[in-house]
């Protein structure tokens, strides 16, 4: 089974790269488009516009399935009892305890006139 530390790491090495493609892409290149000659391909208006789009589709993804999934869990949850039965368990249960309690004890002594 892989470790956590080794799954951290990956997590952090992939964050790290996403973060140098988006500060190269939407703010190195349309800033200063010749200065790596390699990544003109990300001057495109298309290839911005696409690194903008991403981020948003992710969150807006992210947060339909969490509210999705809040709302599955209020469905399937089943509802609470109500007080009122809970207090006659309660009731109930003080009274066997007190009746197991009064056939454990022996009876106390007679008292002496």
């Amino acid at each position: 089974m892989v470790s956590d530390r080794v799954i951290g790491g990956a997590i952090l090495i992939v964050s790290v790269i996403i973060i140098i493609i988006y500060l190269i892409g939407l703010l190195l290149v349309p800033l200063a488009p010749n200065a790596i000659p390699a990544l003109t391909w990300l001057n495109d208006r298309e290839v911005q516009l696409w690194l903008i789009r991403i981020p948003i589709i992710v969150a807006i993804v992210g947060i339909g399935a969490i509210a999705a999934w809040i709302g599955w869990t209020i469905l399937t949850t089943p509802p609470p009892k109500p007080i009122e039965e809970i207090q006659k368990e309660l009731e109930e249960a003080a009274k066997q305890a007190t009746q197991e309690t009064s056939k454990e004890q022996p009876p106390p002594p007679p008292e002496k006139k």
